[in-house]
């Protein structure tokens, strides 16, 4: 089972990402954008526990990302943390259920701190 899908078009920010996720124990799968992504979650027999996903991202953006694992029953229970360079990001994800916001740059001890706090509550 993978922990955390990182939804990520910079190559090496999700590099990054995935180094510091799985030196904390985390296993990861990476996608580009948002349409690899989808691809990727129809793919897997089980669904990532958490997605990590960029609001930012050519051919599909993270707010329409989100729109589309709204519409699968099977994904709609995935908490998404959203990752954003925006000043004001908030238009763009006005009605989504994002669990988290990290505005880049931002701590990789902010965003374990999430992703702790979520295992937990998938745990109870």
């Amino acid at each position: 089972m993978v922990d955390v899908l990182i939804v990520e078009d910079n190559a090496d920010i999700s590099e990054v990402l995935r180094l510091a996720l799985e030196m904390e124990g985390y296993t990861t799968a990476r996608a580009q954008h948002g349409g690899l992504a989808l691809a990727w979650l129809a793919a897997q027999s089980c669904p990532p526990r958490v997605m990590l996903v960029d609001l930012s991202m050519p051919e599909m953006d993270g707010a329409t990302f989100i729109r589309r694992v709204l519409e699968q029953p099977a994904w709609r229970h995935i908490p998404i943390i959203v990752m954003t360079a925006e000043a004001d990001p908030h238009e763009r994800l006005r009605g989504l259920p994002v669990a988290a916001l990290l505005t880049k740059p931002f701590h990789v001890e902010t965003l374990v701190g999430h992703l702790r706090a979520f295992m937990v509550q998938a745990a109870a």
